[in-house]
């Protein structure tokens, strides 16, 4: 009786159906190999994780000189010997160096904060991050180090949830077809950053400079274009992940990558973007058309930086090609030829990007003053938004759209 109950405690330990178990998994995964020809599936979990991760520069103009950490319980990924695992709510500039806080109350941080000059936080969960002018929900790790007169902040965020905010970002209100085409494009100039990068402390921005990114929206409406394109992006005539671009609104008529930025991909070319009436698709947007009124002291003053003279408002002279890429500017004492993106840069930044909207305009003087009148808004290469969204109402769908602005680029997927 005593043998009996010793087998029955056998029976009874878990080591031994745990291996019963393993052995009842063989027996039935061999019978289904003999019964079929069907390969045995592999197990997901067992797959390595196939996600891509993108840097993203934040907060760049201009840089903060103290970011806070509002959510997320991030800390030091490198933990410090004598502080242990640190964790971090503030960070400051303090001459050329870091400090990282525990707290945002001083009163707490007394004799727990560390000096760094560059380091990397790993967060619990989506870190909300607050700079000078704005915050944002981002992603799990941060890297942050001296550079300029601030503080750099470089977050490293999974590839499509980037993409899928700048397409929420960039083109929020367009019809469903029309942001499947901005994903793509959107898509395609991060793989092209990420291998050639924009910035020299990360592959890409969060600005217009390169694709307005503002974080992860806690609560995205409706279906991801971000998904349902996964893994598509565009290449050139040598199989290559093209350099991508986009803007607002055309014109009518959008412009050749190498003409804008010389020695840039010629597979980018410019077409023209009306239908088949000949009328514009981007005739419905505000930008279509504009026009803006400077004083000929402005303008002269604001045209200095462009020739590398002051410039005699009196007698100023400008003239530009039809398509906005070269000028002439001038006075009694000579014209000198300037690019035209140059131009749009030095007018932009003295007199406002709000009223110089392209480098597609003419100038008129009237009395003491110049009347610029310009069409459209952005660069006018590549994807023109406004005509996109106008294309998608009348039911092309995003392989369309993409065809008719990227007619020597074709759509490839991983």
């Amino acid at each position: 009786m005593r043998d009996w109950f010793l087998r029955l405690d056998f029976f009874e330990r878990p080591v031994v159906w745990v291996s019963a178990g393993v052995a009842l998994m063989l027996v039935v995964v061999t019978v289904a190999v003999l019964l079929t020809d069907e390969p045995v599936p592999v197990v997901e979990s067992l797959e390595k994780d196939r996600r891509v991760w993108v840097d993203v520069a934040l907060f760049r103009q201009p840089r903060s000189r103290r970011v806070r950490i509002l959510e997320g319980e991030c800390r030091v990924r490198e933990a410090d010997r004598r502080l242990g695992a640190f964790d971090v709510q503030q960070v400051d500039r303090v001459g050329l160096t870091l400090r990282l806080c525990p707290f945002t109350d001083e009163a707490d941080n007394e004799g727990r904060c560390e000096k760094r000059q560059r380091f990397e936080l790993s967060c619990r969960s989506p870190a909300v991050v607050a700079g000078r002018r704005a915050k944002r929900r981002i992603g799990r790790r941060l890297r942050m180090e001296v550079r300029g007169d601030g503080i750099s902040v470089v977050a490293y965020l999974d590839l499509e949830r980037y993409i899928d905010s700048v397409v929420r970002s960039e083109h929020p209100r367009a019809p469903y077809e029309a942001q499947r085409a901005q994903a793509i494009v959107t898509r395609t100039f991060a793989m092209h950053a990420m291998g050639d990068p924009r910035h020299h402390e990360a592959s890409l921005c969060d600005s217009p400079h390169c694709q307005v990114y503002r974080g992860q929206p806690p609560d995205a409406e409706g279906p991801s274009a971000a998904n349902s394109t996964a893994g598509a992006y565009l290449v050139d005539g040598a199989g290559e992940v093209a350099p991508s671009y986009f803007h607002s609104t055309c014109g009518g008529q959008t412009l050749s990558a190498s003409r804008v930025w010389p020695g840039t991909n010629e597979d980018i070319i410019g077409v023209a973007d009306v239908d088949d009436e000949g009328r514009d698709w981007c005739r419905g947007s505000r930008y279509h058309r504009w026009s803006h009124r400077v004083s000929d002291v402005d303008l002269a003053r604001a045209l200095a930086g462009a020739v590398d003279r002051s410039l005699d408002a009196k007698t100023l002279r400008l003239s530009g090609s039809r398509d906005g890429q070269s000028w002439r500017i001038g006075d009694n004492k000579g014209t000198k030829r300037v690019k035209g993106a140059k131009v749009h840069r030095v007018l932009g930044r003295r007199i406002g990007w709000d009223h110089i909207l392209s480098p597609r305009f003419v100038a008129r003087r009237r009395g003491r003053d110049f009347k610029l009148v310009g069409v459209g808004l952005g660069h006018g290469v590549g994807l023109c938004q406004t005509g996109a969204a106008a294309r998608a109402e009348a039911g092309q769908s995003a392989e369309d759209i993409l065809t008719t602005y990227f007619p020597n680029l074709r759509v490839v997927r991983d």
